[in-house]
């Protein structure tokens, strides 16, 4: 019986080391969706603090509730003080989840710039540029007496993500196209290049402007809806998918098998997972703000720390049963051991 799982366990690490790693790895070093990985990791900060001020300004407490003893007491003191300061409290949720998309579409088109060793603040501006004259026009609206213009928060949060993402990607590789063709403004070796870097992105950056308006208006006039608002129509499919119990239970077999052969399984998984689960926990958010916490959210979390035990116990079976593992055997077993009881 243990010869025969030994081979089995063989046959099957063989298999994937053949099939799968590969594509697997040539997966995570694809420069786009390592840019796309790696941009929206440095969303990080961002994320927390506008998961605090939420918590903050949105207290777990109902507006029926008395204070009867010392702990209600505090929580209606909690509730009071967050109405009377919501304004405040809710001003850094604004600017850092409430508009994540505009930090999505600048670390994003960072990481890329970095691959190409492109000058990235004069890439910045463009491809934001870009980005706002798609998702954030300003808008007139009229406050009392007075009128105002201001930019909509609407495609500038968790909904423009990937039109985020997609704008971040075009604009540098259609300025990374012009800067390899030459088609660009070239000034005297003599001139700094912090004076020379804005002139390289001036006529690409021009292109990028033009087109994207361009589409929009086709977008507006043909089908009703701008850019912002078509990706994520053709995203939505994908991203209720993820939202259920079986493909996060997926998505965390697929990243315990890689760590089990010794393969860093979030950086291959992540490539593709990270915007959906950073769109999810952004919506969520938003619901938190408006007093409705998605508990389906947190029943999955539980299910899948229950699955990640189970893993563990059939490890430890696995290990019992099979005494004469190799010594490489048996440190990817202790290391897959160690990554599921830090989960």
């Amino acid at each position: 019986m243990d010869t025969n799982s030994k081979g089995f366990m063989a046959k099957f690490q063989a298999v994937l080391e053949k099939y799968v790693v590969p594509v697997a790895t040539k997966i995570s070093q694809q420069r786009h969706l390592a840019a796309v990985r790696d941009g929206l990791t440095v969303l990080v900060p961002v994320t927390i603090i506008g998961g605090f001020a939420v918590l903050l300004a949105a207290p777990p407490v109902s507006a029926s509730m008395e204070p009867t003893n010392f702990l209600f007491q505090f929580l209606c003191a909690w509730r009071d003080w967050a109405a009377a300061n919501s304004a405040l409290l809710m001003t850094p949720y604004n600017l850092t989840i409430g508009c994540i998309s505009v930090y999505v579409v600048l670390g994003v088109a960072y990481q890329l710039c970095k691959t190409y060793k492109m000058d990235p603040i004069s890439n910045l501006i463009s491809t934001l540029l870009v980005f706002l004259c798609i998702s954030g026009v300003p808008q007139a609206y009229v406050s009392g007496e007075a009128s105002v213009t201001a930019i909509p928060l609407t495609n500038l949060g968790a909904a423009g993500m990937f039109t985020a993402i997609i704008i971040a990607l075009a604009v540098i590789e259609i300025t990374h196209l012009f800067i390899a063709k030459k088609w660009v403004i070239k000034l005297p070796d003599s001139v700094p290049p912090n004076v020379a870097a804005p002139f390289n992105v001036l006529i690409p950056g021009i292109v990028n402007l033009l087109l994207f308006m361009f589409l929009d208006n086709i977008c507006v006039s043909s089908l009703d809806t701008n850019i912002p608002g078509l990706v994520y129509t053709m995203f939505q499919p994908l991203i209720s998918a993820t939202g259920s119990l079986p493909s996060i239970l997926l998505i965390n077999v697929l990243m315990t098998i890689f760590w089990f052969f010794g393969i860093h399984g979030a950086n291959m998984v992540g490539v593709v997972v990270t915007p959906l689960t950073t769109l999810g926990l952004t919506l969520n958010m938003q619901q938190v703000k408006n007093y409705q916490v998605f508990l389906r959210e947190q029943l999955i979390v539980f299910m899948v720390d229950g699955f990640h035990i189970l893993q563990l116990l059939l490890l430890s079976y696995y290990s019992v049963s099979l005494h004469r593992l190799n010594q490489l055997q048996k440190l990817r077993l202790y290391q897959h051991s160690l990554i599921l009881m830090n989960h």
